[in-house]
């Protein structure tokens, strides 16, 4: 009988000095320790280095210049624009690009023209346009000729009405 009340007190008093003992280290240390020990994180098109690790390989930070090279320097890597110097241009309907005329990273001002598209669809579209506004003139002053001849009394009803109706 004895023993099994030891038993839950020698258990007991175990955990609390795990705890006891994990709680009163020094989180500077544990900070220090960790920042030591990190590996360079990969990210999924790039590679991070810590300070120290440039300093070894010798990478250096700069500012970008613009200045004339006399030697040919070969770099890969990834230059980002902040998304409010972005835009995304679209048209409504589909065609085949026949010329752009700007470049990439080009800076342009609005109501310029950046690429002509061609569409015949778009095309067939003008034509019947052209067309219905045409035959809209024609049919617009026949009805106006008609309505004089009506108001004259030289023209018949029958074609006032015709010319009337469309």
């Amino acid at each position: 009988m004895y023993q099994i009340k030891i038993k839950p007190i020698l258990f007991i008093t175990l955990i609390f000095l795990a705890v006891l003992a994990s709680c009163s280290s020094d989180p500077k240390t544990s900070e220090k320790n960790e920042t030591a020990t990190e590996e360079p994180k990969e990210e999924e098109n790039g590679l991070e280095l810590t300070s120290e690790q440039m300093e070894t390989v010798g990478i250096t930070i700069g500012n970008i210049e613009q200045k004339n090279l006399d030697a040919v320097v070969k770099a890969n890597g990834q230059l980002a624009v902040p998304p409010q110097n972005k835009a995304d241009v679209s048209i409504l309907s589909g065609g085949i690009i026949t010329r752009i005329n700007v470049l990439e990273g080009q800076q342009v001002r609005k109501g310029q023209v950046l690429a002509t598209i061609n569409n015949q669809d778009l095309i067939k579209i003008q034509q019947d346009y052209l067309a219905s506004r045409n035959s809209f003139v024609y049919v617009e002053a026949e009805y106006e000729r008609q309505k004089q001849l009506q108001a004259a009394d030289a023209g018949t009803g029958k074609s006032f009405q015709s010319s009337q109706a469309t």
